[in-house]
């Protein structure tokens, strides 16, 4: 009886598929850069150290953590390269996103392990200059 018509024959209504919350929360997820960025992070520092230090052998030590912030940091950059290098709307802008985003990377592992200056200021350069190339280097890790 509720059911639409058209031209005097009955329309079946398709039912709508129901979203799961694994859906909706994926869709949230993605809905945004900056959730993408930081949800790339955690899933490549996780993936390697899993790889790293196996699934058993954890110890909560200063290398332990150095290793896991680098991992975070490196993540959450390859996330900015990866978001920003796609996006029309990062055109204009995603070179000098990639670039920052690059040298901040670099001097933050290089801080993360405690290096001198001069290695800091040779990582930030480092990650300028890969942050620079954007996708055409990492579409091969």
């Amino acid at each position: 009886m509720n059911q639409p018509r058209s031209k005097g024959r009955t329309v079946e209504r398709k039912p709508q598929p129901t979203e799961s919350w694994w859906w909706r929360a994926l869709e949230w997820l993605f809905e945004r850069e900056i959730r993408f960025v930081l949800l790339f992070a955690i899933i490549f520092a996780a993936a390697v150290a899993v790889r790293i230090f196996g699934v058993s052998h954890w110890s909560l030590d200063l290398a332990t953590v150095q290793i896991l912030a680098s991992l975070l940091i490196i993540g959450a950059f390859l996330g900015v390269v990866v978001a920003t290098d796609s996006a029309r709307a990062y055109k204009k802008t995603g070179l000098r996103i990639r670039t920052v985003s690059g040298v901040v990377a670099g001097a933050g592992v290089a801080v993360v392990f405690g290096a001198p200056f001069e290695a800091a200021a040779l990582c930030a350069l480092v990650g300028g200059v890969l942050g620079y190339f954007g996708m055409r280097w990492a579409q091969h890790i």
